[in-house]
C-alpha cells in the first residue's frame, strides 16, 4: 500500500521533488501555485519570485502522483488570488484523484478575491475560505499588513458570501502587541 503522507506543501520549491516521488496518500495537500504576496506583512519572511507552476506539469501530479486526499488547501504561504489560474487548479484538483474526500480550502488576504468566480470555486466543491484579517481597524490592518485595505477585503469576503452562501468563511489572525487589546471588535466585524 502507499505510504500516507499527513502534511505536504506543493510549491516552486519542491514540485520537481514530488514529481519525481512515488504515487501517496495524503491527509492534506497545500498548494502555491505561484511564488509572490501583494502584500508586506511584518511577520512574513518568505522570498518572493515570478516563478509558477505549471498547469499541465501539475494535472500530471493530481493523476500520476496522488492517490487521494482527506484536505486541500490553495495557498499556503503565498497568494493564490494573484494568479490569474487560480479556478483553473481548484478545476483541476476537483476533477482529478486529489479531489478531497474532506475539506477544500482557499486562504488569502482577499484584496483580489473579487477577481475570480466565485461560483465557479462553490461548484468545485469549495467548503471553506480562510482570509487572513489581523484587526477590525483599518490603520492596525495597515500596520501589520502592508499595503492591505480593510474596506476591499470586506466587500470581497461579503461580494464571495453572497456568492457561495455554503461555504464557510473563516479569519485566520496573527495576535500580536498591536493588537492583541482589539481583537473583540474583529470577532465582532466577523460574526456581522
Amino acid at each position: 500500500m502507499a505510504d500516507l503522507i499527513s502534511d505536504c506543501q506543493v510549491n516552486v520549491y519542491n514540485f520537481r521533488t514530488l514529481l519525481a516521488s512515488p504515487p501517496a496518500r495524503y491527509g492534506a495537500l497545500r498548494l502555491d501555485p505561484n511564488n509572490t504576496c501583494n502584500l508586506h506583512c511584518v511577520y512574513c519572511h518568505n522570498h518572493r519570485s515570478d516563478e509558477i507552476i505549471s498547469a499541465d506539469e501539475f494535472a500530471d501530479f493530481l493523476h500520476s502522483k496522488v492517490i487521494s486526499v482527506a484536505g486541500f488547501q490553495v495557498g499556503c504561504i503565498m497568494e493564490p488570488t494573484l494568479d490569474k489560474r487560480l479556478v483553473d487548479f481548484m478545476l483541476l484538483i476537483a476533477n482529478s484523484p486529489a479531489k478531497p474526500q474532506h475539506e477544500f480550502i482557499l486562504q488569502t488576504n482577499g484584496i483580489l478575491l473579487h477577481r475570480h468566480d466565485a461560483k465557479k470555486m462553490g461548484d468545485v466543491g469549495l467548503t471553506r475560505l480562510t482570509v487572513s484579517m489581523d484587526a477590525a481597524d483599518p490603520e492596525i490592518q495597515k500596520s501589520l499588513r502592508g499595503g492591505m485595505s480593510l474596506e476591499k477585503v470586506v466587500r470581497n469576503v461579503a461580494g464571495f458570501r453572497k456568492d457561495c452562501p455554503k461555504t464557510s468563511v473563516e479569519f485566520i489572525t496573527t495576535v500580536t502587541s498591536a493588537n492583541i487589546d482589539k481583537l473583540e471588535t474583529l470577532v465582532s466585524l466577523g460574526l456581522d
